[in-house]
């Protein structure tokens, strides 16, 4: 650490929404009949990296660490001090990128200790078409302006 950080200021940058065009929505719980899911938003790691260099660059860095079979910690070091958490995959949903969903499961979460992406967990979620052959949400929904 070169100089003194001011570290209310950084997380107040930290934790500033994405652009709007940043923000994506997945299902989450599905409904009995599998007609409609809790649409949840959601970012990209790529744009937690990006907001990360554009606050702090050169100042961060990360380290994953193996724990157990499907799970994965995060180290997310800002200025010198260190936040993590956890990430997992699920055994039943096989895929070639169960480590890249842990992976970034992991970072996010560790970047929300930090304040940077947070403001997702507080964006109202809602029910919307579901098209369970596919896997997907049938309907986009809105993000709220005060999250924009």
């Amino acid at each position: 650490m070169n100089q003194e950080v001011n570290w209310q200021y950084l997380i107040e940058q930290l934790s500033e929404p994405f652009p709007g065009d940043a923000v994506y929505w997945r299902a989450g719980a599905k409904s009995d009949d599998k007609k409609r899911a809790l649409a949840l938003p959601y970012a990209d790691p790529r744009v937690y990296e990006d907001r990360l260099n554009e606050i702090c660059p050169g100042d961060w860095s990360v380290q994953f660490l193996p724990w157990g079979e499907n799970r994965i910690i995060c180290e997310l070091t800002i200025h010198g001090l260190t936040r993590s958490s956890t990430g997992e995959y699920e055994e039943q949903k096989k895929s070639f990128a169960q480590g890249t969903v842990a992976e970034a499961q992991a970072f996010k979460r560790a970047c929300s200790k930090f304040g940077l992406g947070r403001y997702l967990y507080d964006i109202p979620t809602t029910w919307v078409a579901y098209d369970d052959k596919k896997g997907r949400l049938q309907e986009t929904p809105s993000l709220p302006a005060k999250f924009l």
